[in-house]
């Protein structure tokens, strides 16, 4: 994608009216997407095939979720409030796999699997304007501190295709750093600033990796999704009427459809009618995405 594009290019997925719409997971087993609304703790599931206004729709109780990966067996794990860790699956009760103790007051925000079972973490700042964390928890359920602050909040992550690198958002900071990546002990080495998103525009939220090696970076308050090359240069962007473009994913056959979620927080029925915001986006379009990991 080069350019500058609109949203009509892309048709609603689901018409959930989410609050804070996040951390869509395609599943390709089940040929559906799965996502979030982080301010409700709900879970959502939608089939590929499904009628926009046909989704499944789950409340937790167990306070806001920010962020799931699936699971090897076909759970998932539930990154929530008080830094807690739930193992779920449609059709079973939440159970407690982990908890991070330095995050009791806090929450998780945005998490990805790597491809040996990890996962990183992100943990929310306590108030507004605090900072945050990066953290990582291993296969055996224990947790290393990655970044011990970020000047606000941690959010999106990925990985290059080939494993070398890892990118990680710090909304707050407008930045999306990269580092050096070591599959054989998780360790990230090396960090340095490759994007920087100008006052203009607005704050860098959730992000994949495309096979390309490129990043798309949903934009919070800033109407677009933002593509970048493996160069770190702004190449295309897709504008939104809708403020807050949360988060994407690829998915569908042959991962050519770009999932997207969006936010409408604090909800109101008005935006949401005439927007669609806190909705589930859709376009089919060339470039291709990479499954996500499983733990």
């Amino acid at each position: 994608m080069t350019g500058s594009h609109n949203s009509e290019e892309f048709r609603v997925f689901a018409s959930c009216a989410t609050e804070v719409g996040e951390g869509p997971l395609w599943n390709d087993a089940e040929q559906a997407l799965y996502w979030i609304d982080v301010s409700r703790g709900a879970v959502y599931r939608s089939s590929y095939k499904n009628p926009k206004d046909s989704f499944e729709h789950w409340q937790l109780n167990i306070g806001k979720i920010g962020g799931a990966v699936f699971t090897k067996d076909g759970f998932m794990l539930l990154f929530a409030a008080c830094g807690r860790v739930w193992k779920w699956k449609p059709g079973s009760e939440p159970e407690l796999k982990a908890e991070l103790k330095e995050a009791a007051e806090s929450r998780f925000n945005d998490v990805i699997a790597d491809p040996s079972g990890r996962v990183f973490c992100g943990v929310a700042p306590l108030v507004p304007g605090g900072t945050g964390s990066l953290w990582r928890m291993d296969e055996d359920c224990s947790f290393t501190c990655i970044e011990p602050v970020t000047r606000g909040m941690p959010n999106g992550m990925g990985f290059s295709p080939d494993l070398k690198d890892f990118y990680f958002t710090v909304t707050n900071e407008r930045t999306i750093y990269r580092y050096s990546y070591n599959r054989r002990d998780g360790s990230l080495t090396g960090r340095s600033v490759f994007i920087v998103v100008p006052d203009s525009e607005g704050l860098p939220d959730g992000m994949t990796v495309d096979s390309e090696g490129c990043i798309w970076s949903g934009q919070w308050n800033g109407n677009r999704l933002v593509r970048y090359s493996i160069e770190g240069l702004k190449t295309g962007e897709i504008c939104f009427p809708i403020a807050k473009v949360s988060c994407v994913t690829f998915g569908g056959p042959g991962y050519t459809d770009i999932f997207v979620t969006t936010a409408n927080h604090p909800f109101d029925e008005s935006v949401y009618n005439s927007s669609g915001a806190g909705s589930v986006f859709v376009m089919t379009q060339s470039i291709r995405g990479l499954p996500e990991f499983r733990v």
